[in-house]
């Protein structure tokens, strides 16, 4: 079978334009993998950020509960913290953190 000059141009498009689509089909899952991998590092900065914070006030908790009670005597727990609890009228710190 012989192939015209214009046919085969039009074979040698098709052929470009195709593995045109498909390196950019792969450029777009490249940029989005990237991007989620850096969202999940930066999320993992976060998670150990905190768990770094509740063990920093679990130690303080527990090695000044003197120093904790006068404190809530005087200003009464923060707003909206998860650490504090309402007991016979007075607010006291948790002495542990359950994980």
């Amino acid at each position: 079978m012989v192939v015209s000059d214009e046919e085969e141009l039009q074979l040698i498009r098709k052929t470009q334009v195709g593995f045109g689509a498909v390196l950019a089909v792969l450029l777009v899952v490249g940029i989005v993998s990237y991007r989620s991998l850096a969202a999940s590092a930066e999320t993992e900065r976060w998670v150990q950020h905190t768990h770094e914070v509740l063990e920093h006030l679990e130690t303080l908790i527990l090695e000044s509960p003197t120093v904790w009670a006068s404190s809530l005597r005087l200003k009464g727990p923060p707003a909206g913290h998860s650490l504090w609890s309402l007991v016979n009228g007075r607010f006291h710190g948790i002495s542990s953190i359950e994980r």
